[in-house]
């Protein structure tokens, strides 16, 4: 009986082990999966800062989007490596600006990072479970197709989720 009770303990640990184990090669492949995707910058100027990306860094225009009644253009870029996405948007100011006043709410410079991943899915419930702050739910990209989330870090800077 006791040698049974042993061999019971082993099958359980054994099993609990190569759980655990699984369980952690998955995350760790959830983690490995993510990649920089873009990255989005409010800018005062788009057509400046359109100029100054293509002639310093590289960024190709791809396309531009304009909304007057909603306030704001929209300049996608791309470079070998990665995109980028500049937003002029009315009545936003710079840092400077904006540490002279109190309930700034939109500054020019980082706005949104973004990563791609093929472990999607598993992603988002990993930031659930983890209680990661979202903004708003997940939605397919009108442009890409491809579903998305937007979730904030500690400080409120957006982070968006594409799947891969």
């Amino acid at each position: 009986m006791k040698k049974l009770f042993c061999l019971i303990s082993l099958v359980v640990s054994i099993s609990t082990y190569c759980q655990s184990t699984e369980a952690g090669k998955r995350q760790n492949d959830v983690f490995q999966s993510l990649q920089p995707s873009f990255f989005a910058i409010v800018v005062k100027d788009i057509e400046q800062s359109i100029e100054w990306y293509n002639n310093n860094l590289g960024f190709e225009l791809a396309n531009k989007t304009e909304s007057k009644e909603r306030g704001f253009v929209i300049a996608n870029m791309t470079s070998s490596i990665t995109q980028l996405e500049l937003i002029e948007l009315k009545g936003s100011m710079s840092l400077s600006e904006a540490s002279k006043l109190s309930g700034a709410s939109k500054l020019e410079g980082l706005f949104k990072i973004g990563f791609k991943t093929s472990f999607f899915d598993d992603y988002v419930q990993l930031l659930k479970k983890n209680n990661v702050n979202f903004h708003g739910d997940v939605v397919n990209d009108p442009n890409s197709g491809l579903r998305m989330v937007i979730i904030k870090d500690p400080d409120g800077t957006r982070i968006q989720l594409f799947e891969k």
